[in-house]
């Protein structure tokens, strides 16, 4: 499925103005937990779409590794960090050693 096929049903009409083209997250950096598949898939793409650069947080490598390469060509910054988390704890360590890195790594890879 592409990126227009599932962004359809996200784009809604408030008084003839398109509601998606409403907000912009350029310099921003979206972190989606279970971003590849399902509604956490069609978040990445949306965000991404709106100008973020997307870190994919998941269990399944290979669904996280394909919308963070679907992402990519479209050339925007996005990368998947398999992640296995069992408490908010764990998260926040896990995000602070791994995620923050990878996250300086590609803005220092934007900025040179």
């Amino acid at each position: 499925m592409d990126m227009h096929k599932s962004l359809t049903f996200l784009i809604f009409k408030t008084e003839g103005k398109n509601v998606g083209a409403m907000f912009r997250l350029d310099k921003k950096v979206a972190m989606i937990t279970g971003g590849g598949s399902g509604i956490g898939r069609v978040f990445s793409l949306l965000f991404a779409q709106q100008g973020a650069t997307v870190c994919i947080l998941d269990l399944d490598e290979q669904g996280g590794a394909a919308v963070a390469t679907e992402i990519s060509r479209l050339m925007i910054p996005a990368f998947f960090i398999r992640l296995i988390f069992y408490s908010c704890a764990h998260m926040k360590l896990l995000l602070s050693r791994v995620a923050i890195t990878r996250l300086m790594e590609v803005f220092l890879k934007l900025n040179t």
